[in-house]
């Protein structure tokens, strides 16, 4: 959790001795990979490698990815009022026994603050000001451009420790509750959102995320994925299923941070119960499989090629139910090859849209974003079941987007659904979530 690496930051940076190396190993996912400590010289890029989806370049991608993203996990202070004004004193102290810092120091430790005033009530003003400083002192700092990342943290922290629970009540005083009214009292809003919203829908509000949460649990699978979720948020106190207006510039819908908090872009009730779905998974993934969110064990190897097979598969149908006919064998093409007659200069995508059939365009287009430049290969594994799922829980069985996408239901029946069974019958909550 981020309380863990808060307090594990602070007590080390009472022995740094001038070094502040620890401070961003520690803020684990906050400066994502353009971060100073994260540009790896030697990183594949997209456009150099020449057979991009490969077990060997995905397996080559992921392993620095993994590297990057080392999380501390250790249980310490479990006040955050105790952790917070700790924390806040060990930084002070440092200020004011270190006095010769480089700006490369001082900008790794005006963000840290700024995280820690984040938490805190009513300090938005000075979280504001952190940042604005660690803004000025990354001028300097010509490895990359941090003005955009920087920004974004301020803005994602400030809304996420700032936001309101309006359902909060329903967990109170109840020894068993649903699915849906265990995530509801894990529901906040951005300020600016719920003061946006008009009084009659308030009063609404409730009903309209009750029936956000009842409507994606109608498959096996996005039920487990909800049931799972909804455990981890009572065993978690700091879980939060956050709600924000949409980012201007920006097409992100949602994000999951990799520990507490789903962030959804809130739009209309289906685009948002499809985000939600989508994210969810994610958290869901990484909390079984403990491998960033890929739907198998990192050594499982029998797991891990079955599933990349299924992604030949379902790109395999897709060709197929455009009715594109190329003059070779297309059940002997490997994965890389399907990508290509996919999404290629050559796309079926004129073929999918003619056909007008419901949610198959629109898989396309999920899938194209997957195998673009949008994500590095490394996020193939686990970008490509959410993307892939996003609309299940709104067709039928019998659907064309359904027969598409079986093979990756038949993975998942046959390697995913078992241990998410597993994890929710071991979990410590189980018996407080009525089924």
């Amino acid at each position: 959790s981020s309380a863990c690496r808060t307090y594990f930051a602070c007590k080390q940076l009472q022995k740094a001795n001038g070094s502040v190396k620890f401070i961003i190993e520690a803020m684990g996912k906050t400066l994502p990979k353009k971060s100073i400590d994260c540009c790896i010289s030697d990183k594949p890029k997209l456009k150099d490698i020449r057979d991009l989806y490969t077990h060997e370049n995905i397996e080559k991608e992921t392993a620095i990815s993994l590297d990057e993203n080392k999380f501390i996990k250790r249980s310490v202070l479990t006040d955050s009022n105790s952790l917070y004004q700790f924390a806040l004193s060990a930084v002070n102290i440092y200020f004011a026994t270190n006095r010769c810092l480089s700006d490369r120091d001082n900008f790794c430790l005006s963000v840290f603050l700024g995280g820690l005033f984040s938490h805190l009530p009513g300090m938005n003003a000075a979280a504001s000001e952190c940042y604005t400083r660690a803004l000025q002192f990354a001028a300097s700092l010509h490895e990359v451009d941090l003005s955009f990342i920087i920004n974004d943290i301020k803005n994602k922290r400030l809304i996420k420790h700032q936001a309101i629970c309006p359902f909060s009540r329903l967990a109170k005083n109840k020894n068993a509750l649903s699915i849906e009214d265990t995530l509801l009292s894990k529901v906040y809003f951005e300020r600016k959102l719920h003061s946006s919203f008009p009084s009659d829908f308030l009063d609404e509000s409730l009903k309209i995320f009750s029936d956000l949460f009842k409507g994606i649990q109608s498959t096996k699978f996005s039920k487990l994925i909800l049931k799972l979720n909804a455990l981890d948020s009572l065993h978690h106190n700091r879980f939060k299923i956050l709600f924000v207006l949409p980012i201007e510039s920006s097409n992100t819908v949602g994000t999951y941070n990799f520990r507490n908090t789903v962030r959804v872009c809130f739009r209309t009730p289906e685009k948002t119960r499809r985000t939600l779905f989508h994210e969810l998974t994610h958290k869901a993934m990484d909390r079984v499989f403990e491998n960033m969110g890929s739907p198998y064990f990192q050594n499982d190897q029998k797991s891990k090629y079955a599933y990349r097979e299924s992604m030949r598969k379902v790109l395999l149908n897709l060709i197929n139910f455009a009715g594109t006919i190329p003059l070779i064998d297309k059940d002997k093409l490997n994965l890389n090859e399907l990508v290509a007659l996919c999404f290629g200069e050559e796309s079926i995508i004129n073929q999918i849209r003619e056909t007008n059939v419901p949610y198959i365009f629109d898989l396309f287009n999920k899938l194209q974003t997957v195998f673009s430049d949008s994500y590095p290969v490394s996020k193939l594994d686990p970008e490509f079941i959410t993307h892939t799922l996003q609309y299940l829980p709104d067709v039928q069985d019998d659907s064309a987007y359904i027969r598409c996408i079986q093979p990756l239901l038949d993975y998942i029946d046959l390697y995913v659904i078992p241990e998410l069974e597993d994890y929710i019958n071991m979990h410590p909550c189980k018996d407080r979530i009525i089924a």
